[in-house]
Formats: structure tokens, sequence, C-alpha cells
């Protein structure tokens, strides 16, 4: 704290000195060269005084742009912090976390950007699918030079109603699930360094070796009663939603089904971490909690702070339900007060939406954590709608914005650097290229000039970091 109020004040000699000298005024070359050797000197009384009496020297906290760090109370050498990033933003790889070092300084700046946006697959007109793949930048308004191949199709099929993930341990593209795909299935794409081609990947519905032998024993032993880790690896799973919490990638609920074509929708949990899918495993003690509390599919869900989802509507149980959970997804005790203070308050009961609804988008809006859902249907033979609601934490209500210019369903709804946009969809009779904006300050929408290069419904979508693709 001396250290950095010393600072400030040769800052500001510093800045008197150069405006006299840009007067002029050349008497002030002496007093210059003592400026700089006195500031010499503070920059090294720290750790002189820090030395001297056998003290050790703590670092401040961490204040990321675009986000919040976490850290524990004392923050000395080898203490530890990680990155929050605020709704719109996703964590630039290699700045997740950083630590104190003995000089007081951290050895990696915390660091949020905005993200681009990767879109996949998805149905382009009635009965007409599609693999390929765009990559739009939002915040700039452009399309970037595509250097993703088109998806492998997965039993002579394209992907749709698929999940697109991010997943950042090994900056992979992960296109998993959709529909005629028994077992599910995922294929990756290495964003950095960039690969060639896709390549297979992973069953999401599977387990490690070990959790599969256990299930295995379980299933043909008379003796033991337990929920099996991975009771649906044999089954397809499509109109899931998924997203990445911290260095997890979680897909949750959706339809799953067998060869005979005998759907149903599920409230299972899906989380990937290193090298394996993990279920409710007693063994993954560090998996997220946050697993549906009813069954759900052609849902929405949006993370908050890395700690919690909030599961919006869906198809459960034969029908269209209005029902809005909040969930935790820690499974230990965490230090996050700004976190801990607000949903303290806020997180009992929330109040279900106006109307039913499924096939929706919605995200979160910035700086005061409302969401925003829109678009969608009240039942399978509803007509498509453009409403769109707004949730407020201090209310408990939903409140009825201006309707979307386009009815939506099988939409995606992205906050990007704080911008909300609303892309892609159908409503029925056509499908949609076009990209909405929403404004907070008037609750309407307006359509932007950038579109997708095709009209797709019930695609996938990712967010990735910019500072990974260079073709942008």
């Amino acid at each position: 704290l001396i250290h950095d109020k010393m600072r400030l004040k040769f800052q500001l000699v510093f800045f008197l000195i150069f405006f006299l000298k840009s007067k002029g005024d050349t008497s002030i070359n002496d007093l210059l060269k003592r400026v700089e050797k006195l500031e010499h000197f503070a920059e090294n009384f720290e750790l002189d005084f820090a030395k001297r009496y056998g003290l050790i020297r703590h670092c401040s906290k961490p204040k990321p742009e675009n986000g919040r760090s976490i850290c524990p109370e004392l923050l000395e050498p080898k203490a530890k912090c990680r990155i929050i990033c605020s709704p719109g933003y996703v964590i630039t790889p290699g700045h997740d976390t950083t630590t104190c070092q003995p000089d007081g300084q951290w050895d990696i700046q915390l660091k949020c950007e905005e993200p681009l946006v990767i879109i996949s697959g998805g149905q382009v007109n009635a009965g007409i699918f599609d693999s390929s793949v765009e990559i739009l930048d939002l915040s700039n308004s452009k399309t970037c030079k595509p250097f993703i191949a088109a998806m492998p199709l997965v039993n002579n099929t394209d992907r749709y109603l698929h999940n697109l993930i991010y997943e950042p341990n090994n900056a992979d593209l992960l296109a998993c699930n959709g529909l005629h795909n028994v077992p599910a299935t995922c294929h990756a794409w290495q964003l950095n360094p960039p690969a060639s081609q896709w390549r297979v990947h992973s069953s999401p519905n599977s387990g490690d070796t070990f959790e599969m032998l256990m299930d295995k024993m379980h299933k043909n032993s008379r003796f033991i009663n337990e929920e099996p880790n991975h009771p649906e690896f044999k089954l397809g799973r499509y109109a899931a939603q998924s997203f990445t919490l911290g260095s997890n990638v979680v897909i949750l609920g959706g339809m799953v089904y067998d060869d005979k074509q005998n759907h149903r929708t599920t409230k299972t949990l899906r989380s990937f971490k290193k090298k394996n899918w993990n279920g409710l495993s007693k063994f993954g003690f560090d998996l997220p909690r946050c697993q549906l509390e009813i069954p759900r599919s052609f849902f929405c869900s949006v993370p908050l702070d890395g700690h919690a989802v909030v599961n919006i509507g869906g198809f459960s149980n034969q029908t269209v339900i209005s029902n809005v959970t909040y969930r935790s997804c820690e499974r230990f005790g965490f230090k996050d007060d700004d976190y801990n203070d607000f949903f303290r308050l806020h997180s009992n009961r929330m109040a279900d939406l106006p109307t039913p609804l499924s096939g929706h988008g919605c995200t979160q809006l910035s700086n005061n954590r409302e969401i925003l859902v829109s678009g969608g249907q009240r039942s399978e033979l509803d007509a498509t709608l453009g409403q769109t609601f707004v949730y407020s934490w201090g209310n408990n209500t939903w409140s009825k914005q201006w309707d979307m210019n386009t009815p939506r369903f099988g939409h995606q709804v992205v906050n990007i650097g704080g911008n909300i946009f609303a892309i892609g969809g159908q409503d029925g009779n056509t499908f949609h290229n076009s990209i909405e904006k929403y404004d907070p300050d008037t609750g309407k929408w307006n359509f932007v000039s950038l579109q997708m290069k095709k009209s797709r419904a019930n695609f996938g979508l990712a967010l990735v970091p910019a500072s990974i693709i260079k073709s942008c």
C-alpha cells in the first residue's frame, strides 16, 4: 500500500516536470534525475524492508477487466486466485488461474475476452439437414474465414438437435449427441493448434473402464441394489443443454432413445473432465452437482457465475412446462462472497414462466444478473412465438418485453460483450438466417446487418475465445 501511494506521488511529480519542460523550462533536468533515482529507491524499498525484518510480502487481490477474482483471504506466496468472467465474456486460455509470487506479484494476469460464436449443423429447411460450420464475430459484425470442416455424418445422417461445446482443457470443439445417433457419440475438432479434420472423441453416455465394469457387476448381482453410474450408455440423446463450468463440460437432460425409436425425457447429467465422461458417480468427487430435479428436453439453461445454473421450461413427462429452477453446481464449499451474498437472498423458489415454453432461447443480462427468455412454443400444436420475458431476482417476477421482430423456435440467444443476440430458428413455415439484437433500455429488438450464411434451426452453438481463432 505504501509503495502504491509513493508511486502515485512520483507519477504526479513526473507529470509536473514534463509539463514544465514542455513550456521550455530547462532548469529541471537535475530535478528529473533526482526523482528517477528516488523512484528507483522506492521500488526496492518494500523488498529490502521485508527482507531485513523477515517479513512475508503478500499480493494484492487481482482486479481483472470484464470479470472478478476468487481468492483465499490470506494472499501470501503460493496463494492462488481464479477468475469468474462477467456475462458475455469467456476466459482467455492460460489466464484462468494465477499464483502469488514471493515478490508480491502475480505470475499470470487473469483475463476475460469477448467470444466468437461457432455454429454447426441443424435443420435448414423442411426435411433438409446440414453439417456445415460457421464462425460469427458478433462484436465486430462480421463472419470469419471458415477453417472448420463440416461435421462427420453419423449413421449417414447430419447432426441436428445436438450439442456443440467448447472444451477448454484441450482447446477442443466437441460435437455431441443429436437425433439418429444411437448410441450417443462425440467428435472433436482441435482449435489450437488448428486441426485438419474431425476425430472420434468419446461416447458421452458412457464412463471409464472401471465404472462401466462396476455397472455391469451391479446389474448382474442379486445383492447390490445401487443406481448405475451410466444407465443410458446404449442410448442416443438430443434436445439437451450443454455448457462449460470451470474446467468441466456439462450436458443436461434431453431426450434419450434406443435403436427401436423409444423416446423419453431424462434428467441425467453428463460431465466431461480430462479424459472421461461421468454421471452421478460417487467416485467423481469434483464433479458438478447441478443435475436436473425433473426430466427436461427442449429447454434452456443459464449458467450463473460459474457456480450454478437456472433451468427454464421445456418438455417434460409428455407436456410443455413453465417450471423454472435454480441449481447449485458446487459439490463442496467455496469462497465467493459476491455470489454468496446475492444468491443467499434470491435463489430459493423462482417464479414460473408466465406461460409454458419449449424450443425457446435464454441468456443472462449483464450487470444485474437478470435472465432473458425469448421465442419458443406453448405446445406441440402451438404457433411459434416472438415474445420476450425478463426475470428480476429482486421481485422474483417475469416481465414481458417487446416481441422479437420474427417468431423463432429452435434458435439460440447469446450474450456477447454485454450485447444480447437472437440467432436463426424457424417459425413453422420459414427457416431464418437473420440475427436480432436486444436493447435493454427500451426492451425492443432490432435486426443487425450480419446474417448466418445458411438459415438454420435446432443447430449447435459454442462460445469460443477469439484469441485462439486466427482466421478472424
